[in-house]
């Protein structure tokens, strides 16, 4: 695919009760409690408050302090930014969900070639480099781990998203002093911060492994910045996950733009996360099940709960050590398992309609049939 060139809009911010609010408390060194749960006569102050102050025209403090982090994110920065929106969007349209996964269809050596070509793979561990902690570290043994001696298993692409309500306002490098350097958001309002993560896994024959990433992040602000970071079992246990953790110094507009191209371009023209291919080959295993019944109530079971919880279900292992799915297909199971999946979607309906009927909420509102029923 190509790199999306994304858009970006400033917030546009009111002087309100709540930013007056929210500024006091701050200047108290206090973490305001959410507005709306104020009492009515405190809220009604910052009210009156806040409509003298926009007759005045004035500014309040906290304003200014949001709109200094805004940011003015550059052109490569929102495209950086639409491609990990693009992406998170194949699992949830709705763009909120915080992790997706893409298993690039192209080789793992030859996008290995690829990142190796532009500035970005100078930061890939040598083959021959020892990534074995030095005994000298607690942890550390006399082991030696090299990739040169590991098989490349697979490769993947880790799209991330992290909502923040908030903003830091320490100085950078220093640690926050919570709660002055801690500055709340307005209710409804967020940033969002964003990484792609191009991980490479290498596993030896006695089971050791080493996963390699390279990976580009996008602030709340906007800025960019590229980065490896090494994962082994040793690294974790002696706690020091950042072993092996490296920047790209003096990254240019030129080498950000040639790793974000890669990334765009190893997912393919019609990429795929892992949960919706799982989903798909699902819906093609469940075409295989010879009752038409069987077919009727494993999509009315999927249109009510998710295809993700009915997969789950499905998958579950028997006792014979065959999956619930492979009972609905096997000729032999076939008719005692149609009972079995009736039985499970029968008593999920019943359980959603008293609930329903007692007058309590479900998250997926009231039971649709599909199945005809007598």
């Amino acid at each position: 695919m190509e790199r999306p060139k994304g858009s970006w809009q400033p917030p546009q911010r009111q002087v309100t009760g709540e930013v007056l609010y929210i500024q006091d408390q701050w200047q108290r060194g206090k973490r305001p409690s959410p507005y709306d749960q104020l009492p009515e006569p405190v809220r009604l102050e910052f009210e009156v408050a806040a409509q003298a102050m926009q007759v005045s025209g004035a500014k309040p403090e906290v304003l200014r302090l949001y709109e200094q982090h805004d940011g003015n994110p550059s052109p490569l920065s929102l495209s950086c930014r639409a491609l990990a929106e693009t992406l998170l969007r194949l699992e949830d349209p709705t763009g909120e969900t915080q992790h997706a996964r893409i298993i690039p269809p192209r080789d793992g050596v030859q996008i290995l070639a690829q990142l190796r070509a532009i500035r970005a793979g100078e930061l890939l561990v040598g083959d021959d480099e020892q990534l074995a902690l030095p005994s000298d570290v607690a942890g550390g043994q006399q082991d030696d781990i090299r990739k040169s001696a590991m098989t490349l298993r697979g490769v993947g692409l880790d799209v991330w998203q992290q909502e923040h309500d908030y903003l830091l306002i320490n100085d950078p490098g220093t640690p926050p002093q919570l709660p002055r350097d801690y500055l709340p958001y307005p209710q409804g309002e967020k940033t969002h911060s964003f990484a792609l993560d191009l991980s490479f896994k290498y596993q030896a024959s006695d089971g050791t492994y080493a996963i390699e990433t390279v990976a580009l992040n996008i602030d709340a602000s906007g800025d960019l910045h590229i980065f490896r970071t090494v994962d082994m079992q040793d690294y974790e246990q002696a706690g020091r996950s950042d072993y092996k953790s490296k920047v790209l110094d003096d990254a240019s507009e030129a080498d950000v733009a040639a790793f974000a191209d890669l990334l765009a371009a190893i997912v393919g023209d019609n990429p795929e996360t892992v949960l919706q291919r799982d989903e798909r080959q699902f819906r093609e295993a469940i075409a295989r099940v010879p009752n038409e019944l069987s077919r009727d109530y494993l999509n009315e079971w999927m249109v009510n709960t998710s295809v993700t919880y009915v997969r789950l279900q499905a998958l579950n292992t028997q006792r014979d050590g065959k999956t619930f799915l492979d009972t609905l297909i096997d000729p032999e199971t076939v008719s005692s398992a149609h009972k079995q999946l009736v039985a499970k979607v029968e008593a999920a309906r019943s359980r959603r309609r008293e609930l329903i009927a007692a007058g309590e909420q479900h998250i997926h509102g009231e039971w649709e049939d599909i199945v005809q029923r007598s």
